[in-house]
Formats: C-alpha cells, structure tokens, sequence
C-alpha cells in the first residue's frame, strides 16, 4: 500500500510548504520515514528543510514520472510531492497520463492537498485543479489564517467567504467531502526565525544545534509545542486519509 500526497500547484505564497513541514514531522513523530520530493525550484523549502528530499526539475513534466515509479514499487508506504506554486496546464497533462485505476490495482491512491487563505484566489487555484482531477483524488483542504491571531476562536466562527459560500466550492464540499485542517497563525517572529535558520518546531522542541536565541526560552517553546500538538490532533483526527 502506498499513498501518494501532494500539493495542488495553487498560488504562490498560500502556505502549502508551511503546511506540508508539518505533516512530514506528524508522520515522523509517529515513526513512518516518507519519501520526499521537492519539484518547487524557485524556493526549494521542502529541500532546505528536509535535506534528504529528492529534487526534480519542474520545467522537464516527464521528471515527474518518478512520483509513479516510485510509487509503483511500493517501496516506500507514503511519498510526499510539494510542486511548485502556479503550475498549471502541463502538470495537469501529465496528471492526464496517469493510470489512476491501474494504480489503485496495486495499492497505490493519491491525496491532493490545497492550501486556502481568505484570498478568493487561492481557493479558486485549488478548484480549478479539482475540475481535473475529479475523484480520481482524495483531498485534504488546510485553511491557513495566515498572518493572523485566532488561536482562542472557534474554528467553525472562522470565515473563508470564497469556501464557504461560493456555488462551486460548495459543490466541492458536498461531492468530495474533503477533510480539513486550521492553520492558525503563528507569531511572525517565530515563524520567520524558523524560515531563517530552516528550522521545523520539531528541531527547536529537540534542541538541534543551531537554534536561534529567540526560540531558546521556556515560554517560546511551550508556545510552539502548543502549536504543534493542535495541527497534529487535527492530523490524528483525519489519519485514515493521510496514512496508506
């Protein structure tokens, strides 16, 4: 069984790296080692945080193949894909090649996840991707209150107009059922301490060498475990989709 997790090409600067660094040290947390590819080559974040990371050249589509033929192997139970942000038409024609019931033969089911802030455009980039893949795809939807302070408001209080009221994302919703996740945010001088030095909140809750004085105190690490453990309860919550 494998479980292919990628990232739609959405717009740039939505928080998808951000989102999947999470995930990757949820699963790692949790004792499972996946294989990660990064196809982003303008910021490269999946690399610079994970050095291990496979790096593909996005502009060559037949590089992608390797997602399936790793896949196909079987050797590794979860892959995770983050491409790079505005790809469009020619990663979805690759997506168009793709054996999507050959692979669910052999135990191989893909998740795509889209990343949303309350900038409608971010939501119909996400969309627009659903309109190809269909349900060929699971989908993970992580809203991201980038910038923001909401760590004490209910989650259902929170408005994403253009997810929540639009015709076509409400189709989405009631069609797909995608599983969702809050991305509240996070103190901008934590989070650009950790973009700085290439530091997760995992590497900071550890002690790695190098972290940044700022992130050092008692009080500042309660803060990002506290962080931490409610994106990996809500990871918990939809474990059946993110784990093969």
């Amino acid at each position: 069984m494998t479980r292919v997790i990628f990232t739609a090409g959405a717009k740039g600067g939505t928080g998808k790296s951000t989102a999947l660094r999470f995930l990757i040290t949820w699963l790692q947390d949790a004792g499972i080692e996946p294989f990660l590819i990064d196809a982003d080559d303008e910021n490269s974040t999946l690399s610079r945080f994970f050095p291990q990371a496979l790096k593909v050249e996005p502009r060559r589509t037949k590089s992608y193949d390797v997602i399936m033929n790793l896949a196909e192997t079987g050797a590794h139970p979860i892959i995770i894909v983050d491409l790079k942000a505005g790809v469009g038409y020619e990663m979805l024609d690759w997506f168009a090649d793709v054996p999507f019931e050959e692979l669910k033969e052999i135990g191989v089911s893909m998740v795509c996840v889209g990343v949303i802030t309350s900038s409608p455009d971010s939501v119909g980039s996400v969309l627009r991707w659903v309109d190809f893949l269909g349900k060929q795809v699971q989908y993970l939807i992580v809203k991201n209150l980038k910038d923001s302070d909401a760590s004490r408001v209910e989650a259902d209080s929170i408005p994403f107009p253009e997810y929540d009221r639009t015709k076509q994302a409400l189709e989405f919703r009631k069609r797909y059922k995608p599983a969702e996740v809050l991305m509240r945010g996070l103190d901008p001088e934590y989070q650009c301490e950790l973009e700085k030095f290439n530091l997760t909140i995992r590497d900071v809750l550890a002690r790695r060498p190098g972290v940044p004085d700022l992130l050092t105190p008692l009080i500042v690490r309660s803060k990002l475990r506290n962080y931490q453990a409610s994106l990996y309860a809500q990871f918990d919550a939809v474990k059946e989709l993110l784990l093969p």
